[in-house]
């Protein structure tokens, strides 16, 4: 552990825990950059499959807009 300046500590494992969702999300985004640089389309639709699992999983909660505005 490495304490910081005002005393609290460092934990990597709390760091990993707390922002798995954004760190997941720059990898998928790194991922996807390094593939649409490859000239075969079969690694873009592989990851398209997985993409499609992510947004399932892991989906948007809009909510409705009032029509009476």
């Amino acid at each position: 552990m490495t304490n910081l300046a005002d005393g609290s500590a460092f934990s990597l494992a709390a760091f990993f825990a707390d922002n798995w969702g954004e760190l997941l999300l720059i990898g998928m985004a790194a991922i996807k950059a390094a593939l649409n640089l490859m000239p075969s389309e079969k690694p873009v639709q592989v990851f398209g499959y997985l993409d499609a699992l992510v947004t399932w999983l892991i989906s948007d909660h809009l909510n409705p807009q009032n029509e009476e505005e």
